[in-house]
């Protein structure tokens, strides 16, 4: 009998992922406290955010992610998904989507992402 291959989150994305290490600050009650982390990787719908301490599925973030010429873009996200920390734990920390993120943000974040990483071009175009 043959065996089917489970789907993998990576088939339901409709952008690319792309891997990178860039740093952002991640304010999971939504007051203004943000605390750093590190994003490892990134494609215009959301970014996947290394922690030991991820958020539960739901949760309502604001993100925000420095630019090199001194700006930042700013973001609202929701947990999608999280892997959580512990024994044996290869990458523990969270997905995060993006909620309400406009054209534009998402621009500014492909932009600044292409300034550290080869962007195929037909990857830009999907953030538009």
């Amino acid at each position: 009998m043959a065996r089917r291959a489970a789907t993998a989150p990576a088939e339901r994305r409709r952008a690319p992922r792309i891997a990178v290490l860039i740093d952002v600050l991640v304010d999971p009650s939504c007051d203004g406290t943000y605390l750093f982390a590190r994003a490892t990787a990134v494609n215009a719908d959301g970014l996947f955010v290394r922690t030991e301490a991820p958020e539960p599925p739901g949760t309502a973030l604001r993100l925000r992610v420095p630019c090199d010429d001194g700006t930042t873009v700013e973001l609202e996200g929701e947990v999608a998904w999280t892997n959580p920390a512990g024994l044996g734990a290869i990458d523990p920390g969270m997905g995060v989507r993006f909620v309400g993120a406009g054209a534009r943000e998402r621009r500014r974040l492909m932009a600044q992402i292409g300034r550290i990483a080869y962007l195929d071009p037909a990857v830009t175009a999907q953030s538009e």
